[in-house]
């Protein structure tokens, strides 16, 4: 089950992921698609995009899984349920102390795998080539500025 339409989530949008085989040189295929093949080619998955778990009842081995799937509700006798969180990318626009929306040099992951995907050189279009890049992981995801605050009611005094 996918609340989306497609399986794979953002790994389906990257363009092509670190090498895992020796001589580790070239970047290769995501593996991602291949699983997604594997997954809706084999016999006892059932695959649904577009779709939403209400209801989770039972017990290990023997669960009622009620989804929604096209307006209609299913219920499905499932032995095994996993769960995939997914992500979300960071909203770059929090970033403009970073350069972000200030500068056209300073791209985020998504807009880079995007670039690189389409065939789109930002090197080319400006004509030269930058002297260094540099990458910077997790921008924001621990900056208080930017977290969720919690509930007054929730928080015990020490």
């Amino acid at each position: 089950m996918e609340k989306e339409a497609q399986l794979g989530g953002f790994a389906a949008k990257m363009y092509r992921q670190t090498p895992s085989s020796y001589p580790y040189t070239t970047l290769q295929e995501p593996v991602v698609f291949k699983m997604i093949q594997e997954v809706k080619n084999h016999p006892k998955i059932k695959v649904m995009t577009a779709a939403t778990l209400e209801k989770l009842d039972g017990e290990p081995g023997l669960l009622d899984a009620e989804i929604t799937v096209g307006g209609e509700l299913e219920t499905l006798r499932v032995g095994t349920v996993v769960l995939a969180a997914g992500w979300k990318p960071y909203d770059a626009t929090k970033l403009v102390k970073l350069g972000y929306g200030l500068s056209k040099d300073v791209i985020t992951n998504i807009e880079m795998e995007e670039m690189a995907k389409s065939g789109q050189d930002r090197a080319a279009l400006r004509r030269q080539s930058p002297e260094s890049v540099a990458f910077i992981q997790c921008a924001g995801s621990r900056d208080p500025e930017h977290l969720p605050t919690a509930p007054t009611s929730a928080v015990r005094p020490p």
